[in-house]
């Protein structure tokens, strides 16, 4: 692939971030929510290696508590354990008073940030109230 088409690639993913944020400024305002329900697990990584499971070779989410162990067992550091997170939230829309969950999955996180009744910032839309993003 020669340097144009980089730069055509390039070009394309700026275009699209620049649409997504456009689209967040247009038609979300910023707002708070409340976590309800977080799980943490935890997966080894640094740079392109990664722990697989051995059935699927999919990424391997292992319990947070084994990682490091499972870490240095694999020839990785303890610092390569990173934590994913599924957390729901609820918020109450400006728009009819309802209050609506959501779903996120987030990774590389320090799981202090996401605790259960811990408030995040989200986009919520101007006009549906179903809408939001994290």
């Amino acid at each position: 692939m020669g340097l144009k088409s980089y730069g055509a690639i390039l070009g394309c993913v700026a275009v699209a971030a620049g649409i997504s944020q456009a689209d967040k400024a247009a038609n979300y305002t910023k707002s708070e929510a409340q976590i309800t329900a977080a799980t943490f697990d935890c997966y080894v990584e640094h740079g392109n290696r990664h722990l697989v499971e051995r059935d699927t070779e999919e990424r391997a989410y292992i319990d947070c508590s084994l990682a490091p162990m499972a870490a240095l067992m694999n020839d990785f550091k303890p610092e390569h354990v990173k934590t994913r997170m599924k957390a729901t939230y609820q918020y109450v829309s400006a728009i009819d008073g309802e209050t609506y969950q959501k779903s996120f999955t987030k990774s590389d996180i320090d799981q202090a940030d996401y605790q259960v009744g811990s408030t995040i910032e989200v986009y919520l839309h101007k006009t549906k109230p179903e809408k939001s993003r994290f």
